[in-house]
């Protein structure tokens, strides 16, 4: 037998795997990327659903049913709040009656104060007919009741209601008379947007108020009587303006605010006694705000004088040791998601990874709901922006009147 007649043909051998041809990279694309965030997109809208039936809240006849028969202290005083917030957003539906049911409760003795407080500031966002409960209200013989009343009258008052917050103002409890001094501003600054034939002058009745605060010994009620003035347009209270524009001397006065257990804070908010704050725990966030409120002050009403103050305290903030600590842990967490977002999608390019793909698709998301929750500015360049705010608006004041001579 020849050779030729032992040797198996090739075309006779079973041929091997043919060679596997790499996909483009922009057909792998669906599978790294669209079909992931199908995937997440889909569990979200599943989260949401859920969270709306979850999470609805009661109507405003429920929450007062809720307050009338509950026993738990906690859960009297949450609906109470919960009321006062709902009726505050601008689609509410209408109740007949609530005002007069709100009456009747912030009269009930046996409600706690706490729950009758939020009452009464939920009666600030009904109207003419709830200023007669709330007028009475400010004589309550219980001080966060009457606190609560007045910034509610600050809300919806009109002048009928002044000299309520006049009386008052007579109290001997600092926050009261902070409250109404605000409460009467507040007034005075709606009757100004009326037409002047319908104007009553509430102005000078809370310019002569805030005037008088000025001097109090407590200087709580002249600091914010001198930041109301500002805004009622009046330098009375520069002299104070010029003494808060010192950091150390901002911080002590605080400290002797919490230390007293009061509350520091010069905010258009309820103020409530503070319960237990130990003597040398300075909130810096206190601090920043009546730096940041005085800054806006002097820009409404200081002059050359101020200047100086202003460009030192920018100066003063934009070195201080409070700067270095960053941003809050929200924020710092955001910038952290962010970073390993990006990672995770560099990682599912480099190893073609769909899982990768879809966990960044998923950091992203919470991204983004996270995001508008954070303050991306510091503290501390709040304060200097704000003072190089309020020596622009000074510098350019004194410009026109310089040009007007």
């Amino acid at each position: 037998m020849s050779e030729a007649d032992v040797r198996t043909p090739q075309h006779d051998l079973p041929s091997g795997p043919e060679p596997v041809k790499a996909e483009p990279f922009w057909r792998q694309l669906p599978q790294l990327f669209f079909v992931p965030l199908l995937i997440v997109l889909v569990c979200v809208a599943i989260y949401a659903v859920f969270g709306v039936l979850g999470g609805e809240t009661l109507s405003a006849p429920d929450l007062l049913t809720e307050i009338q028969t509950t026993h738990d202290e906690r859960r009297r005083d949450q609906c109470a709040f919960e009321l006062a917030m709902s009726l505050s957003r601008p689609n509410r539906a209408a109740t007949p009656g609530l005002a007069a049911q709100l009456g009747q409760l912030l009269e009930n003795e046996e409600l706690p104060v706490a729950t009758r407080a939020y009452l009464a500031l939920a009666l600030g966002q009904l109207g003419d007919e709830a200023r007669p409960v709330l007028a009475t209200a400010v004589s309550s013989p219980h001080g966060e009741v009457q606190a609560h009343a007045g910034l509610a009258l600050g809300m919806i008052g009109t002048p009928n209601e002044v000299d309520s917050l006049l009386e008052l103002a007579q109290s001997d409890k600092p926050i009261l008379q902070k409250v109404a001094l605000l409460a009467v501003a507040r007034i005075a600054e709606r009757e100004k947007k009326k037409p002047e034939a319908e104007r009553q002058d509430v102005r000078s009745v809370a310019l002569k108020l805030g005037q008088r605060q000025l001097s109090s010994q407590d200087f709580q009620v002249g600091w914010n009587a001198a930041l109301i003035l500002s805004q009622l347009d009046d330098a009375s209270g520069l002299h104070i303006l010029r003494r808060l524009t010192d950091r150390d001397f901002v911080e002590k006065q605080i400290r002797r605010a919490y230390a007293e257990n009061l509350d520091a804070e010069v905010a258009f908010l309820p103020m409530e006694v503070q319960d237990s704050v130990p003597a040398g725990d300075v909130p810096r966030e206190s601090v920043q705000k009546l730096l940041v409120d005085t800054c806006k002050a002097l820009g409404r009403v200081g002059g050359a004088e101020e200047v100086p103050l202003l460009r030192q305290l920018a100066a003063d903030s934009a070195d201080a040791p409070e700067k270095q600590a960053g941003f809050g842990v929200l924020e710092l967490s955001v910038f952290g998601l962010l970073g390993l977002t990006g990672l995770l999608f560099l990682l599912a390019l480099v190893l073609k990874k769909s899982q990768l793909s879809m966990a960044g698709i998923a950091l992203g998301l919470l991204t983004l709901c996270l995001a508008p929750l954070g303050d991306y500015t510091r503290p501390e360049d709040r304060v200097a922006q704000e003072a190089g705010r309020a020596v622009q608006t000074i510098e350019a004041r004194l410009a026109a009147e310089d040009n007007e001579h």
